[in-house]
C-alpha cells in the first residue's frame, strides 16, 4: 500500500509498476486463505488420527489389565482401577483436539507482530 500511494505521489520515480502492488493486494489474501484453510484440513485430520490411536492404546492398556485379573476378593479395587482408567482415557481425548488452537497461535503470532512493527 505504501508503495502505491508513494506512485500517486510521485510517478517518475517508482520502479515497479502500480499493478504488481495491486496485484499483490488482491493475490496474498487470497493464498493466505487457501493456507489456513488447507492447515484446517489437515489439523483436523491428524486430531482425528491421533484420537483414535490414544483410543485404541488406552483401550489395549485396560484389556491387558483386565485379562490379567485381581487376585479373588478384590473386586472392587479392579473396578476402581478400570474406572480411573477409563476417566483418564476420556479428559485426554477430550483435550487433544484442543492443542491445534495452540499451534495456530505460535504460528500466527510472529506474523501479527510483524504487522505491529511496521
Amino acid at each position: 500500500m505504501n508503495r502505491l500511494l508513494a506512485y500517486l505521489e510521485n510517478p517518475g520515480k517508482a520502479t515497479v509498476t502500480p499493478y504488481v502492488w495491486v496485484v499483490a493486494l488482491l493475490v496474498v489474501p487470497i493464498a493466505n486463505s487457501m493456507f489456513i484453510q488447507q492447515y484446517f484440513v489437515r489439523s483436523i485430520e491428524l486430531t482425528a488420527n491421533a484420537k483414535a490411536a490414544l483410543v485404541q492404546a488406552l483401550y489395549e492398556k485396560t484389556l491387558r489389565v483386565r485379562m490379567a485379573g485381581a487376585p479373588e476378593g478384590h473386586e472392587e479395587v479392579e473396578r476402581n482401577r478400570f474406572g480411573r482408567i477409563n476417566n483418564l482415557m476420556a479428559s485426554d481425548v477430550y483435550l487433544l483436539p484442543q492443542w491445534n488452537w495452540l499451534i495456530v497461535l505460535a504460528t500466527q503470532s510472529p506474523a501479527i507482530g510483524m504487522c505491529f512493527s511496521f
